[in-house]
């Protein structure tokens, strides 16, 4: 009821007048992982001209993560699933975000055509300007994590608000302290949004601004932990940086629901290396940051983290990354539900 209520009101003011707007049952089943129920529902939704219906589902047919990978799609032929989350047309069927027009016509083509951009950065305003903040902050964080700090250059200056990403935040209040020692000490207590992904940020671009000395060991293995390495052995190990993610999972909600799955273990508790092995096996937060609201012109960022959806995508990610994970899962709440998952 909580959910249902907080995606009524955050709806209501996200949505644009001349777009309808989704059954809230439709989507509040599709956010609980019932994709049986709420798939059919939308496809009906999308053909009688609900735009909302007709976006959500183009990007599940078009994503991998955070759209469409689900066990129920991936159970259906290629012609049923066609039918629930693809526009019918003459000869076939056809992404819905292809077929939009009018008040939906830009956010549709920002939101289909950012994958394949050969220059992200006018994407990532697009989709800022279109109000689709979450892709569009992960598009211009992962070309700075690619170290192309210098594109930043590149971005204009009607920008739409994209350099107020929380990231950036983080990272300009860190240049403005008189101290810029960090520690997990220092870490832990800054409950600022953008922490995290702001210090992956900052530890790529240390070695340019003379940082690398400032970044304490116990900060760098929890990095190490973070982008899904094992700790390099400078202070901290993995048994001591699991409760620190889990206290970083307290103002980060990306880090949140992956603690959210391993949360579901009744041994959870005992459990301390859930959550670095489960970054291990996704390769790292950068995989975790692809688990985000699809599109927020439907599902707002403050709805999706906190429905279930996210922890059933992180558990199907799991299961399909350990099928060709190399290392070796320590934890047991990762290996019993693998077992579960592949008898």
């Amino acid at each position: 009821m909580r959910k249902s209520f907080l995606l009524s009101a955050v709806l209501s003011c996200a949505v644009t007048a001349a777009m309808a707007q989704i059954d809230n049952r439709a989507v509040d089943l599709w956010l609980d992982g019932d994709d049986a129920a709420a798939l059919p529902e939308l496809a009906d939704a999308a053909e009688d001209g609900d735009t909302e219906a007709q976006l959500l589902l183009g990007l599940i047919d078009r994503d991998t993560v955070p759209g469409g990978y689900s066990r129920y799609v991936l159970s259906l032929a290629d012609q049923e699933r066609d039918a629930l989350l693809r526009a019918p047309v003459r000869g076939g069927t056809r992404n819905w975000l292809l077929e939009q027009n009018g008040d939906a016509q830009a956010v549709s083509d920002a939101l289909f055509n950012y994958r394949v951009a050969l220059d992200p950065v006018p994407m990532a305003v697009a989709l800022q300007q279109e109000g689709e903040e979450a892709s569009a902050s992960f598009l211009l964080w992962t070309v700075l994590d690619n170290g192309r700090f210098d594109r930043l250059t590149t971005v204009p200056a009607e920008n739409y608000g994209l350099l107020d990403m929380d990231a950036l935040e983080w990272l300009r209040a860190y240049q403005e302290r008189s101290d810029k020692t960090l520690t997990m000490t220092t870490v832990l207590e800054d409950d600022t949004p953008g922490k995290v992904p702001g210090l992956l940020l900052l530890a790529r671009l240390a070695p340019l601004l003379g940082l690398e000395d400032k970044i304490r060991p116990d900060v760098r293995d929890t990095i190490d932990v973070l982008r899904g390495r094992q700790p390099e052995e400078r202070g901290a190990t993995v048994l001591d940086i699991n409760p620190w993610l889990d206290q970083l999972a307290e103002s980060d909600p990306h880090l949140d629901a992956l603690k959210r799955y391993c949360d579901i273990c009744p041994e959870a508790g005992g459990d301390t290396m859930c959550m670095s092995d489960a970054l291990a096996v996704i390769s790292g937060y950068r995989t975790l940051m692809t688990v985000r609201s699809p599109i927020e012109r439907v599902i707002p960022a403050e709805a999706y983290f906190t429905s279930d959806r996210p922890v059933q995508l992180l558990e199907d990610l799991v299961r399909n990354r350990m099928s060709y994970y190399p290392g070796r899962v320590n934890s047991s709440c990762i290996q019993a539900r693998m077992s579960e998952a592949f008898q």
